[in-house]
């Protein structure tokens, strides 16, 4: 989704239409800023869910809470390798530090790519640092073509 809103410009400018910013002007009749302004929406309800989920996943690796047992025991197995070795009473904390671990490197990556989209010349030339700074896009009003 971030990189469909940074690309937009780049894609329509090549009668490109598999775009998320594109998909949601055509199916949703919206103008370029309100399709922006919508993916916008949906790029914050994705991260939303994401902190939401990261906060479930953890609470639910807390082997006190009797109401875990089914989901911690699933989670221990899961996060075992192999497969066929069973885990040792009291693996719990390393379980935790791996999915600890897992979800940074996914928060990571989401950063890493956010970087890239304003460091790299592909969607905003030189002025990547300038638009990163003040947020500001000018994108070129052309009709998108049908698919």
């Amino acid at each position: 989704m971030l990189q469909d809103v940074a690309s937009y410009q780049f894609d329509q400018s090549r009668g490109k239409t598999h775009n998320l910013v594109a998909v949601l002007m055509a199916q949703r009749n919206l103008s370029i800023q309100g399709a922006i302004n919508q993916a916008g929406n949906m790029i914050k309800e994705a991260m939303a869910s994401f902190y939401a989920t990261e906060r479930a996943l953890l609470e639910s690796l807390d082997p006190q809470k009797p109401s875990n047992n089914r989901v911690f025991s699933w989670l221990i197995s899961f996060f075992s390798a192999p497969e066929t070795t069973p885990v040792p009473f009291g693996e719990e904390k390393a379980t935790r530090e791996v999915v600890e671990r897992y979800i940074q490197v996914l928060k990571d990556c989401i950063v890493g790519v956010m970087h890239w989209l304003y460091e790299t010349e592909l969607f905003f030339g030189k002025k990547g640092a300038e638009i990163r700074t003040f947020g500001w896009v000018f994108i070129d009003e052309v009709p998108v073509m049908a698919a």
